[in-house]
């Protein structure tokens, strides 16, 4: 099939789709495949190349309002969503368990409160849920 010039018909999709089903099933060829990627993800040059790709992507993220609007949009789509929010707060439980990030967590947060500008942000924030919590009481 690879290397063929013929159209994406929903027949030829359906089958493609049926045999990677089958293909991501099977246990071993599962773990062959998570193998090679491993092998292949550590080539440095393959890390340079997916690193300045991400570099490239992050300046147009930061550039192009409309591309930061819809790569947030995204974001706040998916860390909505119960599971995410449950694998985060699993994930956030052991980190924290860990007596030396609960320490630099600590004074993390004393650096960053007093930024001029996180405060003025935090409180922006609580006076717009105020007023809409305002607004959308009777």
């Amino acid at each position: 099939m690879s290397g063929t010039r013929e159209a994406w018909t929903p027949e030829r999709r359906a089958a493609q789709a049926a045999r990677m089903r089958e293909r991501y099933r099977n246990p071993s060829a599962r773990r062959k495949q998570a193998e090679h990627l491993a092998r292949v993800r550590a080539r440095p040059e393959v890390r340079a190349a997916a690193s300045a790709r991400m570099k490239r992507l992050n300046a147009r993220i930061r550039d192009d309002d409309k591309l930061r609007g819809k790569v947030i949009r995204g974001q706040k789509r998916v860390r909505r969503s119960p599971q995410y929010r449950a694998m985060q707060s699993l994930v956030m439980t052991d980190v924290m368990s860990r007596p030396e990030n609960r320490r630099a967590a600590r004074f993390h947060c004393i650096r960053i409160n007093k930024n001029p500008k996180v405060r003025k942000r935090q409180w922006a924030g609580r006076r717009r849920k105020a007023a809409a919590a305002l607004e959308a009481s009777p």
